[in-house]
């Protein structure tokens, strides 16, 4: 089962609830990829972490968070040579919200109560630890955001402001409809 909360963040709204959470519960970030079975560490602002894809629109890459003494696990996807960071680990995702010039995509902080224990074929639990800090993470970050009973979704203070000189939001589903449109030069 996972856990999930959804939003919408500029680039300066990530900054500030990353450091919010480093500096309060004690968490630390790790990119999604790695050329190593080493996770990488995030050390640099949204910004700077930032570039284009999807035709325009700019994205950066996904990151997790952990408490401040464990690190991700790693897996090796043989076919594509490079590691990620395992599903099993007790980590929060962090996908960020991928924004262009008039759009900005939703993001979401995710993460699994268990893990598939493939040896067992079954699911196993993860440690009451990680899954009440998960929840302290998931308050905090609620508390860095407003509620929008009309989007039914939190909204960082910069992407509201955005929003209120005509930027607009895309969900899920707009999201794959608005990637496809800029690719091919519609948007």
């Amino acid at each position: 089962m996972g856990r999930q909360i959804r939003f919408y963040l500029m680039p300066d709204d990530v900054d500030s609830l990353i450091e919010k959470l480093k500096n309060e519960l004690e968490c630390r970030s790790f990119l999604a990829s790695s050329t190593s079975s080493l996770p990488v560490a995030v050390t640099s602002s949204t910004l700077s972490r930032s570039s284009s894809k999807f035709g325009g629109l700019i994205g950066y890459e996904r990151c997790y968070l952990t408490r401040d003494s464990t690190a991700p696990e790693m897996r090796f996807i043989e076919k594509q040579d490079y590691w990620l960071v395992d599903p099993s680990s007790e980590a929060i995702e962090f996908d960020g919200c991928d924004y262009g010039s008039h759009w900005l995509c939703e993001g979401r902080l995710y993460y699994q109560t268990d893990t598939l224990n493939n040896t067992a074929d079954c699911l196993l639990p993860k440690s009451q630890a990680f899954v009440a800090w998960a929840e302290q993470i998931f308050r905090a970050a609620k508390k860095q955001m407003t509620w929008n009973n009309e989007l039914k979704t939190y909204i960082g203070r910069e992407a509201a402001q955005w929003v209120s000189q005509g930027g607009q939001l895309a969900d899920e589903r707009t999201r794959s409809l608005l990637q496809r449109a800029v690719s091919v030069g519609l948007v």
